[in-house]
């Protein structure tokens, strides 16, 4: 599906960056979208790497400074069922939603360059890759609930 919906994209006229974390599928994709007449490039990128995704779209910036289409298509099926590992549920939570979330969050602003759209002046909202520990409510509890 992401092979095909890249290729879609380039007839529709779109330049593609073709990323995946096996460099040599990315490069394949990208030959068939140019062999087709299209414009693609292609990079080895892990999504889970918030410095590798920077610099992806550093060079989206610095080549095109702008985007107009961001398709997360990075995923894998999580675990099945009440049984899963914490390893293994917090791989796919961190492939299928985080890396979507901080690359959404890092193509903000190229994605807005693309739009003819207003943007606020609010400052860029991508906050840093590293776990945090959760915040503490400061509320007290409801009367007649239990600690």
């Amino acid at each position: 599906m992401g092979r095909a919906g890249a290729i879609k994209l380039a007839e529709e006229g779109a330049t593609v960056y073709v990323t995946d974390l096996d460099g040599d599928a990315a490069a394949e994709t990208a030959a068939a979208i140019e062999a087709a007449g299209g414009r693609a490039e292609s990079r080895s990128v892990d999504v889970l790497d918030h410095d590798q995704l920077e610099r992806l779209f550093a060079d989206v910036e610095d080549a095109h400074g702008k985007l107009h289409v961001l398709w997360n298509h990075a995923g894998a099926p999580g675990p099945a069922g009440l049984e899963a590992t914490e390893q293994a549920f917090d791989f796919a939570m961190d492939l299928n939603v985080k890396s979507a979330y901080f690359a959404t969050a890092l193509a903000e602003d190229l994605l807005a360059a693309g739009t003819a759209r207003p943007r606020s002046s609010s400052p860029p909202r991508c906050p840093a890759w590293s776990a945090r520990p959760a915040a503490r409510s400061t509320r007290s509890p409801r009367a007649g609930s239990r600690p």
